[in-house]
């Protein structure tokens, strides 16, 4: 109802600029079109990139509690646990795009397999599977604290294999979710404003970033209050991580609820289908052709 009362009132303002000399082209009126109907969607992505800077910069600091050795004689440092987020997207981008969407095609008949929007909306849930890892890793992590009485030694490495992080790491989800969005901004955005779609992108992952350290700050504050012991402390052996988690997994099923309901009205550019329907004609003529 908003988008079409939105749109009238653009149709509108181009029909008033008619009559002066800046008169705005329906080619104008259709590409404010475009970019006002992605940022619904753009306001639901938000959160993915705020969920991806938070987990990275928690599970480096536990790491930094851990017993990180690799072997024998070498320790590896704690800021370099990102390469297991990393090195994960090399392999799961090329099996997504050579296998698992030749093999969704033959199922949905739509050129990509599933729309971006699915994509996203599957990156979501990995990324809650990969909360709901974060919280039992922690629970098993303050539970060898806890047997060996070193809550309160932030300096204490817990006898504990930092690999036991790897999981959560490599389901976080980032090849769907922020591929995605790449993905979507960029094919959404009118043709002539190619940059913009980009620049949408981009500006997601900047306020996700704010947002993680409001997020961090309002409940470390707020748990914090009444002479209670915060969620998140500067000595993580003290704090209570999994309880922050289960937050962060409370706040990101909502967001994908929102999302999903926004994805189900939404029209892409390209295609007259809903955003989980079937390819345009055009489109699935190319894929017959390349058959």
């Amino acid at each position: 109802m908003a988008r079409f009362v939105c749109g009238r009132f653009i149709d509108k303002a181009a029909f008033l600029n008619s009559r002066h000399s800046n008169a705005c082209s329906v080619t104008d009126v259709e590409e404010a079109k475009q970019v006002i109907r992605v940022l619904p969607i753009w306001l639901t992505v938000i959160f993915p990139s705020t969920i991806v800077v938070q987990g990275l910069s928690l599970f480096i600091k536990q790491a930094m509690t851990m017993d990180r050795h690799m072997g024998s004689n070498f320790e590896i440092p704690p800021g370099s646990i990102g390469v297991f987020f990393q090195i994960p997207l090399l392999f799961t981008i090329p099996i997504y795009d050579r296998l698992l969407i030749p093999l969704l095609r033959r199922f949905t008949g739509y050129p990509r397999g599933i729309t971006i929007l699915q994509r996203i909306g599957v990156g979501m849930m990995l990324q809650s599977i990969a909360l709901v890892a974060a919280v039992l890793t922690e629970i098993v992590r303050l539970d060898v604290v806890e047997s060996h009485g070193i809550a309160y030694d932030k300096d204490a490495i817990v006898p504990l294999s930092f690999l036991i992080l790897i999981p959560q790491l490599v389901i976080m989800g980032e090849a769907m979710v922020e591929v995605g969005k790449l993905e979507f901004f960029y094919d959404q955005a009118p043709e002539s404003m190619r940059s913009m779609g980009s620049a949408i992108y981009a500006a997601s992952n900047g306020i996700g970033s704010f947002l993680s350290s409001a997020i961090l700050t309002l409940v470390t504050h707020v748990t914090g209050r009444h002479r209670h012991k915060s969620w998140v402390l500067n000595n993580l052996n003290a704090s209570r991580l999994d309880y922050f988690y289960a937050l962060l997994l409370v706040l990101n099923i909502m967001n994908s609820v929102v999302f999903m309901t926004m994805s189900l009205s939404y029209t892409y550019k390209t295609e007259p289908s809903e955003a989980f329907g079937k390819a345009s004609s055009k489109e699935t003529l190319v894929v017959d052709n390349s058959v």
